[in-house]
């Protein structure tokens, strides 16, 4: 039972059960997050390194990587208005990316394939927990957490499901789908082209 059922409580209670915490290590470290990574708070250098720079840094906080990342996978890549395999390679270039410019290892093609699967969980879940929440009853918000905690676990336990999240052409419908929300209260989950 929540001893708080405020949108803190749940997220406390959340934060603390672990629900989407990524399976690759490095994705867990605490770090410096950007907290606000969207198209418009990047910079293209076209220097010598010819890479993205980030700007913007007023939502700065210490956190676990995974928020970033998440946001970065669903920020930066164009679903669904390209195939999910160009989708597939652009994910993983974002997260390479991060990795080499941590000066952390980058993750093995397994390791890549499972943390898209938790960042696709991780963004989808943090911003159905956000919307959900209502002045509701602590039952309330420890059901919603329970379903929560419940689907995370079968996505990850069931490679057929991982599968078919990451072949679908829009993984956020998907995860509506299975868990059964109805995507639009929730709002645009991708980055919307300037």
């Amino acid at each position: 039972m929540l001893a708080d059922p405020s949108y803190a409580g749940l997220c406390q209670a959340w934060a603390s059960a672990h629900v989407c915490m990524p399976r690759y290590v490095f994705a867990q470290r605490l770090v410096t997050l950007h907290g606000d990574i969207h198209p418009g708070n990047l910079v293209h250098d076209t220097g010598a390194k010819n890479d993205l720079r980030c700007i913007d840094f007023e939502l700065s906080a210490v956190g676990h990587a995974i928020f970033d990342l998440a946001k970065a996978v669903a920020m930066l890549v164009p679903r669904p208005q390209i195939n999910p395999s160009q989708c597939a390679l652009l994910e993983k270039a974002v997260l390479v990316s991060y990795f080499e410019n941590m000066g952390l290892p980058v993750p093995s093609e397994l390791d890549l394939e499972c943390l898209r699967v938790d960042c696709f969980l991780y963004h989808f879940t943090t911003r159905y927990l956000y919307l959900r929440h209502l002045p509701l009853c602590a039952e309330s918000c420890q059901a919603i957490l329970h379903t929560v905690h419940a689907y995370v676990l079968r996505v990850r336990r069931t490679p057929a499901l991982s599968r078919a999240l990451l072949r679908a052409p829009d993984p956020y419908a998907y995860i509506a789908d299975t868990l059964g929300v109805r995507l639009h209260e929730l709002g645009s989950l991708y980055c919307h082209p300037v």
